[in-house]
């Protein structure tokens, strides 16, 4: 008897401890969801130029960190310009327009719709607060830039010290990551720099 509570009481420990664990994992995943696409674009990154940062800072002899921002300042380089093209492209095909003319004239539209088909398609109430819609989408806009420039700042940040650290950070990814055997053979293969004494 004594060694069945014993048992039931480890395994409700074990259960409590996991409950906890996916609960910390939950809150921690939830806060930190802003970073998830900054990080999973620096690991993207991190790939693509991980083989130039081997060779300046190791094959060239320069220091870490000024092979690492070398790198992200192209990177950064590259991206505002290709994000000025794409502005200038879409910037063009809009004319100019005159925002005061605007409200009124879909108003008018959405009342012909009504009149046209005899039913209330389109609600009064959608008609009246067209102009606080329209200024809602504007924000909504706005604020999806600034989330979007504020991960590509945090993309960059996360890639310099990445870059500026490759070597330190493969060798604990290689203690950490769930291969062991033949899988982990490939990956000391393709690091052969990566064994820890």
């Amino acid at each position: 008897m004594q060694d069945r509570y014993s048992s039931n009481n480890v395994f409700f420990r074990q259960l409590l401890y996991i409950v906890v664990l996916l609960v910390i994992g939950i809150v921690i995943f939830n806060q930190l969801k802003f970073f998830i696409g900054a990080f999973l674009g620096a690991i993207t990154l991190y790939i693509l130029l991980r083989p130039w940062q081997e060779k300046l800072s190791e094959r060239r002899k320069w220091k870490s960190w000024i092979a690492s921002l070398l790198l992200v300042s192209i990177t950064t380089i590259l991206f505002l310009a290709l994000g000025f093209l794409l502005f200038e492209i879409v910037a063009a095909e809009i004319p100019a327009v005159d925002s005061s003319d605007i409200i009124p004239r879909l108003n008018a539209i959405l009342k012909r719709i009504n009149d046209a088909t005899g039913f209330n398609i389109v609600p009064e109430k959608i008609i009246s607060s067209s102009a606080s819609t329209i200024t809602n989408l504007v924000s909504s806009a706005l604020n999806t830039t600034y989330s979007f420039a504020a991960n590509m700042f945090m993309m960059l940040l996360i890639l310099y010290f990445m870059l500026a650290n490759f070597r330190k950070m493969e060798s604990a990814v290689l203690l950490y990551i769930p291969f062991r055997g033949d899988s982990l053979k490939i990956l000391e293969y393709d690091y052969p720099r990566l064994y820890l004494n």
